[in-house]
């Protein structure tokens, strides 16, 4: 089986599947090409759908909006409460996180969400501080729906 030294690895180095691959001198054509494939899978751009449930056991529905372009990741999520463009948005590897800043009553709550996406799922957590200060957790799961 033929090799590719370290110069061919530069070009799938941003890619997490890539890093095995990149720790060694050598890769073979086998794994530059399944690195390859994987980066070209993963992308975060779509349409995404979540909830979660609120007071009183309502459920809250969202729907987020993503778009990679160069490497940058940006958005806008959607619900009740009106559409908000994320910040700080990554996607590395596999890995999204972005931050919503909502204004409520002259206060700004910062929420972090942060998981990692496998086909059409994102599976993470969710964190915001509550009035008290306190950071709060929760799991947090989008679905990118069939068109």
């Amino acid at each position: 089986m033929k090799t590719i030294r370290m110069g061919i690895t530069v070009l799938i180095f941003s890619c997490a599947v890539a890093s095995a691959c990149a720790a060694v001198p050598t890769c073979t054509v086998a794994s530059v090409c399944a690195a390859a494939s994987a980066c070209a899978a993963a992308d975060p751009s779509g349409v995404w759908k979540f909830e979660f449930e609120g007071a009183q056991g309502r459920k809250l529905e969202s729907t987020l909006t993503l778009k990679l372009d160069g490497g940058r990741l940006t958005g806008v999520i959607d619900n009740r409460g009106g559409k908000v463009k994320i910040s700080d948005a990554k996607f590395e590897g596999d890995r999204v996180s972005f931050n919503v800043v909502h204004n409520i009553r002259r206060r700004e709550f910062v929420t972090s969400y942060s998981g990692r996406l496998d086909g059409d799922t994102i599976k993470g957590t969710v964190s915001t501080r509550d009035r008290d200060g306190r950071m709060r957790s929760r799991e947090w799961e989008a679905k990118r729906p069939s068109e």
